[in-house]
C-alpha cells in the first residue's frame, strides 16, 4: 500500500546501527554507540515508567530492542508497536523480579495476548521466575524457555 521505496541499513556483530551519521555531510562521525552486544535483538525491562506519545508504559513493562544510537534504544513492545526508548530507562531480564507459582494449568503463550499460539502447557504447581510485564501478561521463565502467561494465573 506504499509506493516503491528503499530502506537502508548498517548491521554490525551487536545490530541494527543508525545509518544517518554516516551519509549526512553535516555529521563529521558517527556518534558511538556502546552497548553491550547481549543487550541488542533481546527482550529488555522498563527501570521507571515511561509516557511515548499518548501510550503509559509501566515500570516492568518488557521491550524487544531492534537497534541502538547513542542514547536510545529503538525497540518494540511484545506485540510489534515501534518505540524509541532512551537506554538509561531499561534494564536486562537477566534478574528476574521473583518467583511464583502458577495457579492453574495454563499454556505458555508466544505473545501476550489471549489465544496467542502455546510455546507448551505448564502444570499447576509450577514454579516459575517472573521477568517482566505487558498487558496484564506477565513474561516468565521456566528452565530455558521464555514466554507469556495471563498475570492473574501467578501468585
Amino acid at each position: 500500500t506504499t509506493s516503491p521505496h528503499l530502506h537502508f541499513g548498517i548491521y554490525t556483530m551487536g545490530g541494527a546501527v543508525d545509518p544517518l551519521p554516516f551519509v549526512n555531510p553535516a555529521i563529521k562521525s558517527p556518534p558511538s554507540v556502546n552497548i553491550p552486544s547481549a543487550r541488542l535483538n533481546n527482550f529488555q525491562r522498563l527501570n521507571s515508567e515511561v509516557r511515548i506519545n499518548q501510550i503509559l508504559l509501566p515500570k516492568q513493562t518488557i521491550i524487544y530492542t531492534n537497534a541502538a544510537d547513542a542514547q536510545n534504544f529503538i525497540a518494540e513492545t511484545p506485540l510489534g508497536q515501534p518505540l524509541t526508548i532512551p537506554i538509561s530507562f531499561t534494564q536486562s531480564i537477566d534478574n528476574q523480579l521473583n518467583t511464583k507459582k502458577i495457579t492453574v494449568e495454563i499454556p505458555l503463550l508466544e505473545k501476550p495476548i489471549t489465544g496467542a499460539a502455546a510455546k507448551a502447557i505448564l502444570p499447576a504447581g509450577t514454579t516459575v521466575s517472573v521477568l517482566g510485564i505487558f498487558n496484564n501478561h506477565a513474561f516468565v521463565r521456566i528452565a530455558e524457555e521464555e514466554g507469556w502467561v495471563p498475570a492473574s494465573a501467578v501468585r
